[in-house]
């Protein structure tokens, strides 16, 4: 019989989970890529402020109620597949989570929780 090692968290990562599942942002980002599997609208509290003239699905749809609506991203290796944004406009991971944490959740996140 093969002996299964089962990988624990570090507390810092249950930590940073916690805050990630508390904060909503499971709601969008879920399942077993953490993500792509929808699509949302961006800047659900705050609109996003971008040049890029990108207006999501409603491209393709042609429909008014699919404006700013982009297929949610997984989070899978998110560390390694940047920038961020369907516009690349946030450089880092740390303003991406700020950024959405603002428009989306209406949330201030701390340095301390964005960085990591």
């Amino acid at each position: 019989m093969v002996e299964r090692r089962k990988k624990t968290l570090s507390s810092e990562e249950l930590t940073g989970y916690k805050l990630f599942k508390d904060s909503g942002c499971v709601a969008c980002h879920n399942g077993p890529a953490v993500g792509r599997n929808s699509y949302k609208k961006m800047g659900v509290v705050e609109p996003y402020k971008t040049i890029n003239k990108a207006e999501g699905r409603s491209a393709v749809t042609g429909k008014d109620s699919d404006r700013f609506n982009f297929k949610v991203p997984m989070l899978r290796n998110i560390e390694l597949i940047y920038p961020y944004f369907h516009d690349g406009e946030a450089a880092t991971l740390h303003q991406a989570v700020e950024t959405m944490g603002r428009i989306q959740l209406g949330k201030a996140f701390s340095d301390e929780d964005t960085d990591g």
